[in-house]
């Protein structure tokens, strides 16, 4: 079964529809599904920010305020006023440093408390200063603060070796007034203990974060690279958050202090949050699409299916198919084209056979009047031979030669009835008949010498096929040109060979050159010399070979001058 270009050309079509509907559907899903998304879930880490952002903010007052608890107590205004009336005492300097201690341990993450009163030397709790925080109180930021008046802030994170581990720190510094003195308090506290719960719950959230400066630079100078490397993601130009593929980048400042967050969550994060969503958005549009594609192709091939089986049928009626039928299974134009194609097959079938029965008659028209043809010379010859007879009162003679030709008229005028075939037997015997009034008629001595095989005998033939070949024999291999007289001996043998049937007849007569051969094969001779030769001619019987059988007979002439002429017919259809 051929496939239907139209089912396939139509199906190409729809998929490319439904390719550009998927490709509208997944751009609309994005514009109207996922980018609302992603702006809700984008909103919600900002709000997360935020909320981290006031948490660190509230723990970074917290230790602000614990510098003005110290600044401001009675206890430790005591001490200080001592100190400075007796610098010089170790006792009282070591009770202001005790003073120190205890309020560093009224906070856990607090490290160490140092107090510099203006033209006197830095105090600090019982512990000694790490040398890294002894380098943040000589700093130009320390400086800028000491200087100022009632200003306070938070320093760059240093990092101190404490027990073998690292420990970052943070300093709070504020200056204060005290009976006219000034005097600068600063609080070193543990990072982690202060903001590691919040960074860790930062982190949860957040793919990275870091904090810096106003400057720009990292809290910690460790984290330069990293912070530089995670901003140069982004167009220094934007504002905050910052957007591209990579990600979503957020850098926001704090109310108590002069820290920025900055933070950083890639797109697959967001991608993530939203997945299930879009999975199942997607998921629906796809379904939906296949489901209706599905019902597209069924109702195409619903629709193609008919007039591609038409297409087959009328193939079928080119191959001369009539009897194809189309289901009507439909009251649509495609049912009416049906019922039309079959109507016409229906008048298209019985005209051809009446076409065929009308070209059968014809040709059986044609045949019969091919076979029936009678040369009137060999009928009026035929007739004064019964009148001279007659007149010689050769009543037997005469009986002999009128039975002959009326059964040789008799034989030929069958054909009305159509009956074109004889058996071969039924053949010679017409042929027999036929010799005999031609030796009444022109005297001398004609041998008839016939080879049929038995098997041969019943086989039905065209009728009158050989007499032609044998009427020729007689006026152009045996007649005597000098006294009209025929002599000779004729040989008629029929045989079967292979799937065929051999009709032969043959004399010892004159012989044909082969340029008379050559002519009457390539039948240049016309209907003048075919009355010259008082026969039917060569030309019939080929013609009605050639109607009877096509290309499966041959005709064959094979003669030779003073010895002979030898004609053949070959039948390789059915003669049976």
């Amino acid at each position: 079964m051929r496939e239907s270009k139209l089912r396939n050309k139509t199906i190409r079509l729809v998929l490319q529809i439904y390719a550009l509907v998927l490709a509208a559907s997944l751009l609309l899903i994005f514009i109207f599904v996922v980018r609302p998304l992603m702006e809700d879930v984008l909103e919600r880490y900002t709000e997360q920010n935020t909320y981290i952002l006031d948490e660190v903010d509230s723990s970074l007052d917290s230790v602000a305020e614990y510098a003005n608890f110290i600044a401001y107590s009675e206890d430790f205004l005591d001490k200080l006023d001592a100190y400075l009336a007796n610098p010089l005492d170790a006792v009282v300097r070591y009770a202001l440093e005790t003073k120190l201690y205890n309020a560093k341990t009224i906070k856990q993450e607090v490290q160490s408390v140092a107090v510099e009163v203006e033209g006197y030397d830095i105090v600090s709790s019982i512990l000694k200063l790490k040398a890294e925080e002894e380098n943040l109180m000589q700093s130009q930021w320390y400086e800028k603060i000491r200087d100022s008046s009632y200003s306070g802030g938070f320093s760059k994170g240093i990092t101190v070796q404490e027990g073998g581990h690292n420990i970052r720190l943070i300093a709070y510094t504020k200056s204060y007034h005290f009976k006219n003195r000034k005097f600068t308090l600063t609080v070193f506290t543990r990072y982690n203990d202060l903001l590691g719960r919040i960074n860790r719950y930062y982190r949860s959230n957040f793919d990275k974060q870091y904090w810096v400066t106003t400057d720009g630079t990292a809290l910690f100078e460790e984290e330069q690279k990293e912070v530089d490397e995670l901003c140069a993601l982004f167009d220094k130009e934007e504002g905050w958050p910052r957007r591209n593929l990579n990600g979503v980048l957020w850098q926001d400042g704090l109310l108590n202090a002069s820290y920025r967050s900055v933070s950083y969550i890639p797109s697959s994060y967001l991608l993530d949050r939203i997945r299930e969503n879009i999975v199942i958005t997607v998921s629906m549009a796809v379904v939906l699409l296949i489901g209706t594609l599905v019902i597209v192709i069924y109702a195409v091939n619903r629709i193609t299916n008919p007039l591609h089986s038409m297409t087959e049928a009328m193939e079928g009626v080119v191959s001369d198919n009539f009897e194809t039928k189309l289901p009507v299974d439909s009251d649509d134009e495609i049912g009416y084209l049906s019922e039309t194609f079959n109507s016409m097959g229906e008048k298209l079938q019985e005209y051809f056979k009446q076409l065929v029965k009308k070209m059968e008659k014809e040709q059986e028209m044609k045949f019969g009047l091919l076979i029936s043809q009678i040369d009137p010379h060999f009928v009026c010859n035929t007739l004064n031979t019964i009148k001279y007879l007659a007149m010689q009162k050769r009543t037997d003679d005469v009986q002999k030669v009128a039975s002959a030709l009326s059964n040789i008229l008799r034989d030929r005028l069958r054909v009305k009835n159509f009956q074109i075939y004889d058996t071969v037997q039924q053949e010679v015997d017409t042929i027999r008949q036929y010799l005999a009034i031609q030796e009444y008629r022109y005297g001398g001595e004609i041998r008839l010498e016939c080879q049929i095989d038995e098997d041969v005998k019943e086989c039905r033939i065209p009728k009158n096929m050989m007499q032609p070949l044998v009427e020729n024999a007689l006026f152009h291999g045996l007649a005597d040109e000098d006294d009209g007289t025929v002599k000779g001996i004729i040989r008629i043998q029929v045989r079967k060979q292979g799937d065929g049937l051999s009709m032969v007849v043959a004399d010892n007569g004159a012989g044909i050159s082969p340029e008379q051969v050559e002519k009457l094969l390539s039948n240049e001779y016309g209907a003048s010399e075919q009355k010259k030769g008082h026969g039917i001619g060569i030309a019939n019987i080929v013609e009605r070979l050639e109607i009877l059988y096509g290309d499966l007979a041959e005709f064959r002439i094979r003669s030779e001058l003073e010895k002979g002429t030898e004609m053949e017919i070959l039948i390789w259809g059915k003669s049976d």
